[in-house]
């Protein structure tokens, strides 16, 4: 005779294999699709949602910024350098475009926070971002993605300032000294 699995009073239930192996946007449809068919788990949801972008400690995404370029070695860049598929792209170029692949998912937070309205936890991102930029400024050791764009932290210091600026955003007075203090006046404080 097999043996009935029966449910505890409050006991929690188990995380299933395939919620525990949803990728993000698997999880973003999975949850409308239960918020469609539960609308009053909607105020919760939200609540939750507001919470978690509420997370914002700007020494955590610098940390995360700095460690994402750092991390970048040779084997990353020849990966997107030299000829592929009979196209020749740049060593230069490629390290540009991992370094700001690197970046782009921060980012693309600071974007969601301001989107919800979260205008202090999108500055703080940003802040972590710029921080982070700041920390590799003297490039990496040979063999890095960032010795091979030395001038790229600081354009992409500037580009995510510029960002900022056009969703129309103002900066923080003396901000820009303060983070990024040897950049600051080439970004127009």
């Amino acid at each position: 005779m097999p043996r009935r699995h029966v449910s505890r009073a409050g006991a929690r239930p188990r995380s299933t294999a395939a919620l525990a192996q949803l990728r993000s946007d698997d999880a973003a449809a999975v949850l409308r699709l239960l918020l469609r068919a539960h609308p009053e788990l909607g105020a919760e949801a939200e609540r939750l949602a507001r919470d978690q972008l509420d997370r914002v400690s700007v020494e955590a995404i610098a940390e995360d910024v700095e460690a994402a370029l750092r991390a970048l070695d040779v084997d990353d860049l020849n990966s997107r350098a030299g000829v592929h598929d009979g196209d020749y792209t740049d060593p230069s170029e490629a390290a540009w475009a991992l370094l700001d692949e690197a970046v782009e998912p921060h980012m693309d937070d600071v974007r969601r926070r301001l989107a919800a309205g979260m205008h202090a936890e999108a500055l703080a991102t940003l802040r972590g971002i710029l921080t982070g930029l700041y920390a590799v400024r003297d490039g990496g050791a040979d063999g890095s993605v960032l010795a091979w764009a030395p001038d790229w932290p600081h354009a992409a210091a500037a580009d995510v300032v510029a960002a900022w600026r056009a969703a129309g955003q103002r900066l923080p007075a003396r901000l820009l000294d303060r983070v990024v203090p040897d950049w600051a006046g080439t970004m127009g404080r």
